[in-house]
């Protein structure tokens, strides 16, 4: 086993795929990182493979592995964290942050060393739609509004369209951007959005669909692309545009157009917890579920300890967060 840095080739993402791996473990990912000048570090052994990013900040430095490492067996996850291990202290991190993906098995986590994060930093929960359905059967899981939605959508002079060219993320921004100002949400910044446009659009592994309505841009939606699963990753409407409702014929076309790529899963990335009827997200969950689907459960973030002063790090980073509560 070797960690290389930098942006894995093709190879790479046939076998992350084939062994149920995410998007976010690809060289497409590590691409997208690494254009950022985040450093990446990518290693396989037998049945595991991890991508891992060098993040710093004012507290120090630390590892991350968004939906990752994916091993097939306890023992070969286990693998991967000595592995992780010893490329945390290579790099001086105090520690690495892991989403574990494990297709076949349940492994504890905390008999391994590791800690629950004191928060998830991807979701722990999605929402998912097998696009193994017929037409037929995916429509009939929409709610009546939404296929009414779809099926209406012309007649309302809305008309949709997918785009691989990293200009247009322009539109997606003026989206955005309206939605920012009148919701308070907090996008990440138009640098990151233009960096993911210019180098996924052109790898496809992502696309940026547009909603026109009478040839005006009226919402706007990036997905990332595998051989098997879209992921619905960032979307925004004009507020302006709100009672033509064009994000929901916008992500059932996303959909139908994964089934025709002959991709079998739609992710729609991320949603509020079982039973957890008041949580922040609760009302962007509801829409993304009323399109059929089922829970898809991930481990959450844990975090392997790397360095002595992690036990401080964890303690201070507690406290802080207790105090921001109250």
């Amino acid at each position: 086993m070797e960690w290389h840095k930098g942006i894995p080739d093709a190879d790479w993402d046939k076998a992350l795929f084939q062994n149920g791996g995410h998007f976010l473990q690809s060289s497409h990912w590590a691409a997208f990182q690494t254009a950022l000048d985040h450093p990446v570090f990518y290693a396989h052994g037998t049945d595991w493979r991890c991508l891992a990013i060098l993040e710093k900040s004012r507290t120090g430095r630390r590892l991350y592995c968004p939906y990752g490492p994916t091993a097939q067996t306890a023992k070969a996850l286990n693998n991967a964290f000595k592995a992780l291990h010893l490329l945390a202290r290579q790099h001086r991190a105090m520690f690495v942050r892991v989403e574990p993906i494990l297709p076949a098995v349940r492994v504890g986590l905390a008999s391994a060393g590791l800690k629950p994060a004191l928060k998830d930093i991807q979701p722990a929960q999605t929402w998912v739609q097998r696009l193994t359905k017929s037409v037929d059967e995916l429509l009939a899981d929409f709610t009546p509004t939404n296929r009414n939605l779809y099926r209406n959508a012309a007649k309302k002079g809305l008309t949709f369209r997918a785009s691989s060219d990293p200009t247009d993320i322009t539109i997606f921004l003026k989206m955005i951007h309206d939605v920012a100002a009148n919701t308070g949400m907090q996008p990440h910044s138009d640098n990151y959005y233009r960096t993911m446009a210019k180098v996924l659009l052109p790898r496809n592994a992502a696309h940026l669909y547009i909603a026109d309505h009478h040839d005006k841009p009226v919402g706007a939606a990036i997905v990332f692309d595998s051989p098997t699963t879209r992921y619905y990753a960032h979307a925004g409407n004009l507020i302006t545009a709100r009672k033509l409702h064009p994000g929901s014929p916008l992500l059932a076309t996303m959909m139908f157009d994964a089934k025709k790529r002959k991709q079998t899963t739609f992710d729609f990335v991320g949603v509020a917890p079982m039973g957890q009827d008041n949580h922040p997200w609760s009302g962007f969950s509801q829409f993304k579920k009323s399109f059929g689907g089922e829970y898809l459960a991930y481990r959450g973030t844990w975090e392997l300890p790397a360095h002595p002063l992690y036990r401080l790090y964890r303690g201070v980073y507690q406290a802080h967060k207790q105090l921001r509560l109250k």
